[in-house]
C-alpha cells in the first residue's frame, strides 16, 4: 500500500467516525427532546414502537452489542502490525546446523548488485511482506539517457540472483525512476 492510499483510508475512517458520532449525538438529543419540533415517536408501526417493552428486547440488544463488540475487536486485531521473521531458513539445511539468511541483508545485497550497473545512479532497498512471503522492494534511479532494455536486463539479473540465493522464497519488486535532465543554463543578457 502506498502512502497516498493509507492517507485516504485514514481520512475515510475519520469521516466515518465523525458521521457516527454526529448520528449518535443527534439520537441522544432527540431522545432527550432537546431538539425542537421532533415528534415523540418516530416509528409509526405499533409493533416496532412497542418492542422495547417486550421481554426479549433486552436479550436482543445484549446479543447485538456482543456481536458488534466482537466485530470491532476482530477489526482492530486484524489491523495490528504483526511482527515478521527477519531471519529465514534455506531448504536443504542439515540437522547439525541450519543455513539461513537475513531478509534485510538480502535486500541490501540486491540493492548493491543493481547499483553496480553503470546506468543506475542510486538504489534504495526495503522489505515488506505480502501474503506471508517476504518481498524485497528496490527503488532505482537511472540517468535520463539510460537504455530501457539494459535496465530490464539488470533487473532480471538481480531477480535471478535473488531467487538463487533464497531458494525462490523471496519476491522482488523494483521501481525504476528515470532521473531528470539537468536544466539548461540560463542566459544573462
Amino acid at each position: 500500500m502506498t502512502r497516498r492510499t493509507l492517507a485516504v483510508d485514514r481520512v475515510l475512517v475519520l469521516l466515518a467516525g465523525l458521521v457516527l458520532v454526529a448520528v449518535g449525538a443527534g439520537a441522544a438529543l432527540w431522545q432527550l427532546r432537546w431538539v425542537s419540533g421532533t415528534p415523540g415517536r418516530l416509528v409509526l408501526a405499533p409493533a416496532v414502537a412497542d418492542a422495547p417493552r417486550q421481554g426479549w428486547w433486552t436479550a436482543a440488544l445484549a446479543l447485538a452489542g456482543l456481536l458488534l463488540l466482537g466485530l470491532a475487536l476482530w477489526w482492530l486485531l486484524s489491523h495490528l502490525t504483526r511482527s515478521r521473521p527477519t531471519r529465514l531458513g534455506l531448504a536443504g539445511s542439515s540437522t547439525d546446523g541450519r543455513l539461513g539468511y537475513d531478509v534485510s541483508a538480502v535486500a541490501d545485497a540486491a540493492a548493491r548488485s543493481l547499483a553496480a550497473r553503470p546506468d543506475v545512479t542510486s538504489v534504495r532497498s526495503s522489505t515488506a511482506y505480502a501474503g506471508g512471503q517476504p518481498v524485497v522492494e528496490l527503488r532505482a534511479t537511472t540517468s535520463s539517457r539510460t537504455d530501457v532494455t539494459s535496465i530490464e536486463r539488470a533487473v532480471a539479473d538481480v531477480a535471478r540472483e535473488l531467487a538463487t540465493a533464497t531458494d525462490d522464497s523471496v519476491r522482488l519488486r523494483v521501481r525504476v525512476v528515470v532521473g531528470r535532465r539537468a536544466p539548461a543554463p540560463r542566459r544573462v543578457a
